[in-house]
């Protein structure tokens, strides 16, 4: 395998978007997150690929701003543990790029609109967002909760969030 050249240094040694390091990350996943459940019907999906990404990035901001407690192997191993955290992989890698060639799950996933019917006579019906994966249907705002609910009790078991 040939070796990657060194990238050339930054144009200036300081970088907004770096603010915050791991942290910085942190709180835009859990942004976009607070976001997904009063998010109008024609932003959610849109809502949702952006959490999915800023989600799957926060496994690389904690591996390249690495807090002393942990490990990139406790990282990864987080990552492998959880079908939540391939999935999320998987869904911001497609959405970023079109299609997978290296899918973490068997294969690669198929999202969809699902109809939910008016609860009542008069009322609106809508549609939400599945996550079809080796035989399993996952809603996409349940799978982003798991998603946050996991990556918080790590953080809290490594002391490094309340």
């Amino acid at each position: 395998m040939p070796r990657r050249a060194k990238a050339p240094p930054p144009e200036f040694p300081y970088s907004v978007h770096k603010t915050g390091g791991w942290r910085g990350q942190w709180l835009r996943v859990r942004r976009w997150h607070s976001r997904l459940p009063t998010a109008a019907a024609q932003d959610r999906e849109d809502f949702l690929y952006a959490f999915f990404q800023s989600c799957a990035s926060f496994r690389d901001w904690l591996i390249h701003d690495r807090p002393p407690t942990l490990t990139q192997q406790d990282i990864e191993t987080l990552v492998k543990t959880y079908v939540e955290l391939r999935l999320c992989q998987d869904i911001a890698n497609a959405t970023k790029h079109f299609q997978l060639d290296d899918p973490k799950m068997h294969r690669e996933f198929s999202a969809a609109r699902e109809y939910l019917p008016a609860p009542v006579a008069g009322g609106t019906a809508s549609s939400a967002l599945v996550i079809l994966s080796t035989g399993s249907k996952y809603d996409a705002l349940a799978l982003a909760n798991r998603c946050v609910e996991i990556w918080q009790t790590f953080l809290i078991l490594h002391g490094l969030e309340k």
